[in-house]
């Protein structure tokens, strides 16, 4: 009797849709061996092998769906024909290492994918929120539901530049500063507006950021318009 356990069938198709190519092709290798024990005639074979085949395609979902597989129907058919149990196994094995290959490229690139997206949603945060004394690395992984150390690797893979998350808010501050210095705001009202909290905190990230205090940038940029 041929024997293709519903079990079996789930386990196999749940190998592929991970694209785990040694789990699958372990499952494809019990199947065929269970079956030779049987003596099953070529035309049982075919049928079984002809159903493995279709199990793997189905659960290569949108991978298939993109007709992105190099199907040889003919080799298995062929192999089955001639009762060839190790060249059957052989062509199930190519077609499930190339699924699952194919399925890893395409989990991956929707991993970046869905990286990429969250780096922008978290850039967008910053940007709406700089003026939130109460922004940081903590408070925003929470917003996340992420861990800080993930959100910190996540902001600084995804940046180009390396730069950290704790940096970026600094220079998202920083960039609103310099606008309200040039509109001769003071600098405690600047301070709170910018999300500093203190103006000791905003003079003592201003200086190390910009390698100058507030006045003295204020005083260069006078200085610049005038000379324009």
């Amino acid at each position: 009797l041929l024997k293709y356990p519903i079990d079996v069938e789930q386990r196999l198709s749940h190998s592929v849709r991970c694209g785990n190519a040694e789990e699958a092709c372990s499952e494809i290798r019990k199947l065929l061996i269970d079956n030779q024990v049987n003596c099953l005639a070529p035309e049982a074979m075919q049928f079984l092998v002809s159903n493995i085949a279709a199990s793997i395609i189905r659960a290569a979902g949108k991978v298939s769906a993109q007709n992105e597989i190099p199907i040889s129907q003919k080799a298995l058919m062929e192999a089955c024909r001639q009762g060839d149990a190790r060249k059957m196994q052989e062509e199930l094995e190519r077609l499930t290492i190339t699924v699952c290959q194919k399925i890893e490229e395409i989990n991956r690139q929707e991993k970046e994918n869905q990286k990429g997206q969250l780096y922008q949603e978290i850039r967008k945060y910053v940007e709406e929120n700089y003026s939130n004394p109460d922004l940081s690395v903590n408070s925003i992984a929470d917003e996340f539901n992420l861990q800080p150390t993930y959100l910190s690797k996540l902001f600084k893979e995804n940046g180009g530049g390396g730069e950290k998350l704790f940096q970026y808010i600094h220079r998202v501050r920083l960039a609103h500063v310099k606008e309200q210095l040039l509109n001769n705001e003071r600098l405690e009202d600047i301070a709170v507006s910018c999300g500093f909290g203190s103006q000791r905190t905003f003079l003592r990230i201003f200086k190390q950021y910009e390698g100058l205090t507030p006045t003295q940038f204020k005083e260069l940029e006078d200085q610049k318009r005038k000379e324009v």
